[in-house]
């Protein structure tokens, strides 16, 4: 369900079980209000043809030039990079600076050993680019291409996240 509060940010949909996929997917749903849909719209890649809508019992075929930006994540839940679970058990997590552009700072606040912790950088799309044990205090992102990444830090033990944002440019 929507809600203000989500505004901006993923909404998951767990399966109860495995759908095997074979072939083409859809994806789709009910708009049961008259208000507002608020799903994004990519205008920079053109999937005009593919995106069809039903009124009053019939398919028709939208002319907008775009795609909208829906996304399946297949994979284990945890595998998930735009979910975070925090609790009071993970630390608060500090990433500076943001923007970046060599190295990003990470504060951890707990008297734990780094090594405790794992961190990942996923690009926006959901592509693992950089997986490591925390060994310091920052990290090179300097082969990163520029553009928007999720970067998470995982308590190895509780396997508690805590996800940030980052966008590195040049």
């Amino acid at each position: 369900e929507y809600s203000p509060e989500n505004t901006g940010q993923f909404t998951r949909f767990i399966l109860d079980k495995p759908i095997y996929v074979t072939s083409n997917y859809w994806i789709g749903w009910v708009q049961v209000t008259s208000g507002f849909l608020n799903i994004g719209f990519d205008k920079n890649y053109n999937d005009k043809g593919s995106l069809k809508y039903n009124t009053s019992g019939s398919w028709q075929l939208d002319n907008n030039e775009g795609t909208l930006m829906m996304r399946p994540v297949f994979g284990k839940r945890e595998d998930i990079p735009s979910s975070a679970r925090i609790s009071e058990q993970m630390p608060a997590v500090k990433v500076y600076p943001n923007p970046a552009s060599q190295d990003v700072y990470i504060e951890i606040d707990t008297n734990n050993n780094l090594s405790e912790y794992d961190i990942e950088i996923f690009s926006y799309t959901g592509q693992l680019r950089y997986r490591s044990v925390l060994s310091a205090t920052s990290i090179d992102v300097s082969g990163l291409e520029p553009g928007l990444y999720v970067m998470r830090v995982i308590h190895r033990k509780s396997r508690y996240t805590n996800t940030q944002k980052i966008l590195i440019y040049r």
